[in-house]
């Protein structure tokens, strides 16, 4: 009888959940200063009223353009709130709010623009376009509270819209917040400190700044507060910029859509080259939480491998094989895997559950097998993002599920496959007569 190799490792992980939220008055723009008119000569001749006749004309033209574009001015102002940073230069100081509000000496350290960053919460967007890292330093010393007694540190602005493109009103908690060193470690953001009135961020509504009505968007700032100690410790670490939150059609979030999605934060245009020009990593924990830096090793998308299960669909599209280093505060996690490294398989999965019940997925069995059963993995339950929980009836979601290896035994491998299935109920019993969805995975060459 052939000898089969169970491989399991579990890491434990808490998830963290943040809210911020602010308040808000708006603005009104100044009015145009009005044009003096200019004087025009008395008529002497024929010839000389001619031409002060052409001359009064043109200076009718002139005064008239310079109300259109004083008009244009005040249009302008009146909609100050909805200004991006796309108006705005990297070297300008984007909130003047900071020197008002501290009383401190501001100077602009970096400008990151057109991140294009956005999560979608089932229709509602998190998005933020860009953020500036400002040293503050002589600032009052109200706000030693803020700074760990010290009247020096970062005040970083980001610029973030809010829009819910669902065809219904959303009560929404959205997440702006700087994770360090892990999820325990962050700086969380403010939404009303440090932020002119018609840049704070929060919905329409006068009674609840948190639901936002159909296709009603906000665009402005919220603020992030490092001390110096904490931004020193940047260039050693690989911070994130967590963006998400949750949105849902109840007050007390029940029912609500959540997710958080890790982006770089870049520190240096040098950096943000390198940020584009390396591969997108799925977002498994390993990744959110910081708990390891990933190397890719192999990637493979749109891969399309499709198996039914009564009436659920189960499609594998991609994967990708990477080498991971545990980060300091997860360093003891990993132990059992040794010091030879670790490679870690992430795959993506989207399932079409076109039956009629729910499906849970914590208890659905999933396992790599490795070269005909030489070896077989369970996934890394606590690994895989926390959302979703379970696929509804008639709903379509995606998956991450994810696998450790030994990197010295990793390279002994040459096929993987992965079973998926069978579902189980809310019971523990199997769903579907316990069938079962198996695909070949792509291997590194």
């Amino acid at each position: 009888m052939k000898k089969v190799k169970v491989m399991a490792s579990l890491v434990a992980v808490s998830a963290l959940v943040l809210t911020a939220c602010g308040s808000n008055e708006e603005a009104t723009g100044n009015e145009p200063e009005e044009q003096e008119e200019q004087p025009v000569a008395e008529e002497t001749n024929e010839d000389e009223k001619q031409q002060e006749e052409e001359q009064i004309d043109d200076e009718v033209e002139v005064e008239v353009e310079e109300e259109n574009d004083d008009d244009q001015d005040k249009d302008t102002e009146e909609n100050s709130s909805d200004v991006s940073t796309e108006s705005m230069s990297g070297d300008d100081v984007w909130n003047p709010q900071i020197a008002e509000d501290t009383e401190g000496d501001v100077e602009v350290v970096y400008t990151a623009e057109n991140l294009g960053y956005e999560t979608d919460l089932d229709g509602y967007h998190v998005k933020v376009d860009g953020y500036q890292i400002t040293r503050v330093t002589d600032m009052h010393k109200r706000e030693e509270i803020s700074f760990d007694g010290s009247t020096d540190g970062y005040i970083i602005t980001v610029d973030a819209t809010y829009e819910n493109q669902r065809d219904e009103g959303v009560f929404t908690n959205s997440v702006i917040h700087l994770q360090m060193k892990d999820q325990f470690d962050y700086a969380p953001s403010d939404s009303s400190s440090y932020i002119a009135d018609d840049k704070k961020m929060h919905s329409k509504d006068p009674d609840n700044f948190l639901y936002f009505e159909p296709d009603e968007s906000v665009t402005g700032f919220v603020i992030l507060r490092l001390t110096d100690d904490e931004y020193e410790q940047l260039d050693s670490i690989n911070p994130k910029l967590i963006v998400g939150g949750a949105a849902g059609p109840n007050e007390d979030f029940s029912d609500s859509y959540r997710e958080e999605v890790a982006y770089d934060f870049i520190l240096s245009d040098e950096q943000g080259e390198q940020s584009e020009s390396s591969s997108s990593f799925y977002q498994d924990k390993l990744v959110t939480n910081n708990m390891a830096d990933k190397e890719m090793i192999y990637e493979e998308e749109g891969i399309g491998q499709s198996e039914t299960i009564d009436d659920v669909t189960v499609t594998l599209e991609g994967v990708q094989y990477t080498e991971i280093t545990p980060t300091e505060s997860y360093e003891q996690s990993f132990d059992d895997f040794g010091d030879k490294g670790i490679v870690a398989l992430t795959a993506k999965l989207t399932i079409d559950n076109q039956s009629d019940e729910d499906i849970p997925l914590l208890s659905t069995g999933i396992f790599l097998d490795t070269d005909d059963g030489r070896s077989r993995y369970m996934d890394q339950g606590m690994l895989s993002p926390d959302h979703p929980k379970d696929i509804s009836a008639g709903e379509t979601d995606e998956v991450y599920h994810v696998f450790l290896f030994r990197k010295d035994e990793f390279g002994l491998y040459e096929t993987f496959s992965l079973e998926y299935g069978p579902f189980r109920g809310e019971d523990g019993k199997d769903l579907f007569k316990g069938h079962q969805a198996v695909f070949d995975v792509p291997a590194p060459e």
